[in-house]
């Protein structure tokens, strides 16, 4: 897993479910990269903000997830990190930490347990989980 510069994902058939600011921690040149974390239904993908010099660009998917916490360091506050076997990648600078930590692990718990259902299902699951939420009852 590495950056691919300029990688279009195109026509893969993945929902698109939500989109954050954020930044990356990069390992190789110490420093936070400031873009925005996508998620679909089968994956995370980083996409460095337009005017970045290097012109970040990759996803992680949920099958290849070894770990996922919510984790704060003197270097790393608030972040989520995303642990693979060989690699772990610190994301942070969110508006709700909490709330995106939720919809990430949702849709990697989703992943695991029916790799071959309709992304569009998990979608519409994941928004009626959402809305449920927000209801207030009289």
């Amino acid at each position: 897993m590495g950056s691919r510069k300029g990688r279009n994902l195109g026509r893969i058939n993945m929902g698109k479910v939500d989109e954050w600011k954020a930044s990356y921690y990069c390992n190789g040149s110490k420093t936070w990269i400031y873009g925005h974390l996508v998620i679909y239904t089968r994956c995370i993908r980083f996409i460095e903000d337009k005017g970045g010099t290097s012109g970040l660009d990759f996803r992680i998917n949920f099958e290849d997830f070894f770990e996922l916490k919510k984790e704060t360091t003197s270097i790393f506050f608030a972040a989520i990190t995303v642990r693979l076997r060989t690699d772990k990648y610190w994301f942070s600078s969110f508006a709700d930490r909490g709330h995106v930590f939720n919809t990430i692990e949702h849709f990697w718990k989703e992943r695991l347990f029916a790799r071959y259902v309709e992304p569009q299902l998990f979608v519409r699951k994941y928004l009626n989980a959402q809305l449920a939420k927000k209801k207030t009852w009289p």
